[in-house]
């Protein structure tokens, strides 16, 4: 069923890029220099990120997540709603006696038929258009703080890999599937100092904030392209 949400979840939200270009390197370390990794060392050359957890926890891209989806489940509801006057306008046909009148009243059945088809088409789209311009601002993002964070903390190399979020995730046979069933290099085991997900956590939320007030959810963005 969570699956089935987060499918649904035009997400992978966030707002149009806000000149990434004049946030700049020094910019983001200033704004957030207290943050840092767990246990860090000096020697600690490479550094792992949860790409499923940055998501997950990215408050910016999970309240834009949320309103891109109740737009689209409005657009959807007002669609069924008027698909559904349609059929029955189509059902009403038939007790139209005069042969004339009815075949007059079809044509223009058809008609707002054709019309509401396109507006559903272009619903599609319009979503879609949104959902990948999103992904790709979000993507910018990411880059910009992991690179902060590589050469704040002198990194060489940073992977990424989607794990688990949560105790009850890990132990899950979803958990199970995706470590045994990955078409990517997954990481096995680390040691903590070289896990940095969460200070890229905190450097997204505190560069890209959300508005205020907004209480993060549990839902993590969906990576999927609308079809």
């Amino acid at each position: 069923m969570e699956e089935e949400r987060n499918v649904k979840r035009f997400a992978f939200v966030l707002a149009g890029c806000t000149a990434l270009a004049a946030v700049a390197c020094f910019g983001l370390r200033g704004g957030a220099q207290e943050v840092k990794p767990a246990s860090a060392t000096s020697s600690s050359k490479i550094g792992v990120i949860n790409l499923a957890l940055v998501l997950k926890k990215f408050n910016q891209a999970n309240y834009l997540g949320d309103q891109l989806l109740e737009e689209a489940q409005k657009e959807e509801t007002r669609l069924k709603s008027e698909r559904a006057a349609l059929q029955k306008k189509e059902a009403e046909l038939q007790l139209i006696p005069e042969m004339a009148k009815r075949e007059e009243e079809a044509k223009k059945l058809r008609l707002q038929q054709s019309a509401l088809q396109e507006q559903e088409i272009e619903a599609r789209k319009k979503f879609a258009d949104r959902q990948a311009n999103m992904a790709k601002d979000v993507y910018q993002k990411f880059n910009a703080v992991v690179d902060t964070v590589a050469k704040t903390y002198n990194l060489e190399l940073v992977l990424t890999y989607p794990d688990a979020t949560s105790k009850e995730e890990s132990e899950s046979p979803a958990q199970a599937f995706r470590m045994l069933s990955a078409p990517a290099v997954m990481v096995a085991w680390k040691h903590p100092s070289l896990d940095i997900t969460e200070t890229v956590i905190k450097y997204l939320n505190h560069n890209f904030r959300a508005p205020e007030g907004y209480t993060p959810g549990t839902k993590t963005p969906n990576l999927t392209p609308m079809k």
